[in-house]
C-alpha cells in the first residue's frame, strides 16, 4: 500500500492527508490548452446538473428552466474532440497498423470506464428480470440492446433507446467519428475555403444519411443514428478549426482575444440557461470552442482556465459516465429508503450524489481508466506497430 500511495504522491503525509492525496485530482497532460480543459471540464458538470435537475425540478420547480439547454454542452466535446485528435494524430496515420493503433488507442481510451458501467447497469437488470429487485425504469435494461451497447454501435442505429449507461451515446458516437476520421482529414485538408465547403458537404450528407437510416430503423424520436449527424458535423468543425489556425492568429490580434473570449463563454452560458433558440444555443457553442482554442494558441487564459477548471480536465470523461452511477445508486435508492422521497431529502441525495461522483472519478480514474489504458496501450501497441526503438534511435527519429 505505500509503494501505491507513493507513486499517486510522493509527499503526502500519513493519515488523514495520505487520503486527501489519494483523492487529488489527477494532473492534465494538456497544460498549453488549459481554456480547452476547463472548457470540458465545465461542459460535463453542465450535463450533471442537467440530469441532476430531472430529479430536483420535482422538488424545486423553478429550477426547471434553467438547464434545458444544457445538452448542448455534448456538441461542444464532439468539437474540442476533433480538435485534440487533428492535433495529435494529422499526418500519422499514413499506413494500415497506424490507423489500427490509433483506433486501439481511442478504444483504450474510451472502452474500460464504458464496460464498468455497461455491467453495473447490466447486473441491474439482470436483479430485475429475476425479481430480487424491482425498477422504476425497465425499459432501461432492455437486453436486446446489450450486444450493441456492448460493441459500442448502439447509436449507429443499433439500439432501440436509451438502455443501461444511457449517457453512453455519445461515446457510440464520438467513437464513429474516430473510425472515419481519415476520411474526414482528407475531406477538410487543403485551403480554407476548400475545408469550409468540405464541412458543409459533411453536414448535408450527414443530415441525408440520418435521415434515409431512420427510415429503416424505428425508434423513438431524436435517438439512434440521429446523433451521429451532431458528432460528425461537431467533429469535423473541430479538424477544421485545428487545420487552420495560422489563419486564426494571423487574423484574430491577441489583445482583442481575452475581452471577445470572456464575452463569447457569458453569452453562451446565458443563452444555454436560457430560452434562446436552439440554433443560437448551437452557434455559441461552437463559437465559444473556436475562440478558446485561438486563446490557448495565442497563450491568453480566458475564464475556464481558472485552475478550478482546468485542474479537473483529466476527470472530464469520468464524470460524464459515472453521475449516472451515483445518482442510480444515492438518489433512487438509497436515500429514499433511507429518508423518504420528501423535497429535502431529493435535495441531500443530489448533493450527495455530486460528491460521490467527484470521488468515484478520481478512484475510477486512478485505478480503472489510467492503469487499463496504460495495459492496453503496452499490449496492442506492441502487436500493432512491434517493439518500440530505442530512447538513442527514438530521439533522432
Amino acid at each position: 500500500m505505500r509503494v501505491s500511495l507513493a507513486r499517486l504522491g510522493r509527499n503526502a503525509a500519513p493519515g488523514g492527508t495520505r487520503w486527501l492525496a489519494l483523492l487529488a485530482p489527477p494532473p492534465g497532460p494538456h497544460q498549453s490548452y488549459r481554456n480547452l480543459d476547463g472548457l470540458r471540464l465545465i461542459a460535463s458538470v453542465g450535463i450533471v446538473l442537467f440530469h441532476y435537475n430531472i430529479y430536483l425540478a420535482h422538488a424545486i420547480p423553478y429550477t426547471k428552466p434553467f438547464t434545458q439547454q444544457f445538452p448542448y454542452f455534448v456538441d461542444l466535446f464532439f468539437v474540442i474532440s476533433g480538435i485534440v485528435i487533428a492535433m495529435v494524430y494529422a499526418g500519422r496515420l499514413d499506413t494500415l497498423p497506424r490507423y489500427a493503433a490509433f483506433v486501439s488507442a481511442r478504444l483504450a481510451r474510451l472502452y474500460p470506464l464504458h464496460l464498468a458501467t455497461l455491467l453495473f447497469y447490466a447486473a441491474i437488470g439482470a436483479a430485475a428480470v429475476s425479481g430480487m429487485l424491482r425498477v422504476i425504469n425497465p425499459e432501461r435494461y432492455d437486453f436486446g440492446d446489450f450486444l450493441p451497447n456492448l460493441l459500442l454501435v448502439h447509436a449507429w442505429g443499433f439500439g432501440e433507446g436509451f438502455t443501461f449507461n444511457y449517457v453512453s451515446w455519445s461515446v457510440s458516437a464520438e467513437f464513429f467519428c474516430y473510425l472515419i476520421f481519415p476520411l474526414l482529414l482528407w475531406l477538410i485538408r487543403g485551403s480554407a475555403l476548400r475545408g469550409a465547403l468540405a464541412l458543409g458537404l459533411i453536414a448535408l450528407l450527414a443530415e441525408l444519411g440520418v435521415a434515409l437510416a431512420l427510415e429503416h430503423f424505428p425508434a423513438p424520436p431524436g435517438y439512434n443514428v440521429s446523433f451521429l449527424e451532431r458528432a460528425a458535423v461537431g467533429f469535423s468543425l473541430g479538424v477544421y478549426i485545428y487545420l487552420h489556425r495560422g489563419l486564426w492568429a494571423r487574423w484574430i490580434p491577441a489583445r482583442a482575444i481575452r475581452p471577445a473570449g470572456n464575452l463569447v463563454f457569458a453569452t453562451m452560458m446565458v443563452a444555454l440557461m436560457g430560452n434562446a433558440p436552439p440554433a443560437l444555443s448551437l452557434l455559441l457553442v461552437y463559437a465559444a470552442v473556436f475562440v478558446h482554442f485561438v486563446a490557448d494558441e495565442k497563450g491568453v487564459a480566458l475564464i475556464p482556465a481558472w485552475k478550478g477548471f482546468s485542474g479537473l480536465a483529466e476527470l472530464t470523461y469520468a464524470i460524464y459516465m459515472l453521475h449516472t452511477v451515483t445518482a442510480t445508486l444515492i438518489v433512487s435508492f438509497v436515500f429514499p429508503r433511507l429518508f423518504g422521497t420528501g423535497d429535502g431529502a431529493v435535495v441531500m441525495s443530489l448533493l450527495a450524489a455530486l460528491a460521490a461522483t467527484y470521488v468515484l472519478s478520481v478512484l475510477t480514474y486512478r485505478f480503472l481508466e489510467d492503469p487499463a489504458r496504460k495495459a492496453w496501450r503496452r499490449t496492442t501497441d506492441r502487436w500493432l506497430l512491434g517493439p518500440r526503438p530505442e530512447p538513442a534511435k527514438a530521439a533522432a527519429e
